[in-house]
């Protein structure tokens, strides 16, 4: 077992004693708008919905059994803007701790190892989530979101700013609101990117793909060229941006459906 004290911080792990069992950590906290919830994962889903109040929870199931899963720490680490949480593979990982701004590497040869996430995100507090190989789905009404993986699909809804990369994959996003502040990004390199946004929003629009099509719900100009496609223009009265980029893939803009 692996204890991490730190103030006004309740933390608890729970290690099986059979390495075929699901090895769990539990980790809860107050959180205020404005601070910033991290998570860096490795092989593994996250996993995000709103909190009821300001209290923000971290739930993780570690399944497989190479490494040893109880080799396997969650290291969380409060820092000025918020809190950090990082997927550590003890003598595997570079550096073997989770810091800020320093992101742990290693080589995931002859592992079957998946750290599964569960988060739960007061409203106002951004979330930051990244992984390798896994999903990231997140349905945060009143969070920002940053959504970053390798191999998977992000799959986000929100009505605030949104940037989502990813590598391989799909990026699905529901994003909300009427009255837009900040900006929202969707890039992929393989795959496809599908977004819904109200009829009645005010927003500039750019989008474009190498190879793959472009459709939208929305009136504006789309080019189509030998190699590539591309979009632009507003909706409605323009104003705060959302921009969608793929290599291989292609593009739809679609009006949400009215409730």
């Amino acid at each position: 077992m692996r204890t991490i004290l730190l103030p006004a911080i309740l933390l608890a792990a729970t290690l099986t004693a059979s390495a075929l069992e699901p090895v769990t950590f539990e980790w809860k906290s107050d959180m205020q708008p404005g601070q910033v919830l991290e998570v860096w994962n490795i092989n593994g889903s996250i996993r995000a919905e709103a909190a009821v109040g300001s209290e923000a929870e971290i739930s993780v199931q570690i399944i497989g059994t190479k490494p040893d899963p109880r080799s396997i720490q969650i290291d969380v680490v409060p820092y000025s803007g918020g809190i950090l949480a990082c997927t550590i593979y003890k003598g595997l990982s570079r550096p073997e701790s989770c810091l800020p701004g320093l992101e742990p590497s290693l080589s995931l040869n002859n592992t079957d190892i998946k750290v599964e996430y569960s988060l739960k995100v007061p409203a106002g507090v951004k979330l930051v989530a990244k992984t390798v190989n896994g999903r990231i789905t997140a349905g945060l009404p009143a969070s920002e979101i940053v959504a970053n993986s390798v191999n998977g699909q992000i799959a986000v809804s929100t009505r605030m700013p949104v940037a989502a990369n990813l590598v391989n994959g799909t990026i699905l996003a529901s994003l909300g609101g009427e009255d837009w502040t900040g900006a929202r990004g969707l890039h992929a390199v393989n795959g496809s990117i599908d977004v819904e946004v109200p009829e009645t929003i005010d927003a500039e629009v750019k989008a474009s793909t190498v190879w793959g099509f472009i459709t939208t719900d929305f009136p504006m100009q789309l080019q189509r060229g030998f190699v590539g496609s591309s979009l632009s223009g507003s909706i409605n009265r323009g104003g705060p941006k959302l921009e969608m980029t793929t290599v291989n893939g292609s593009i739809h803009l679609r009006k949400a459906l009215q409730e």
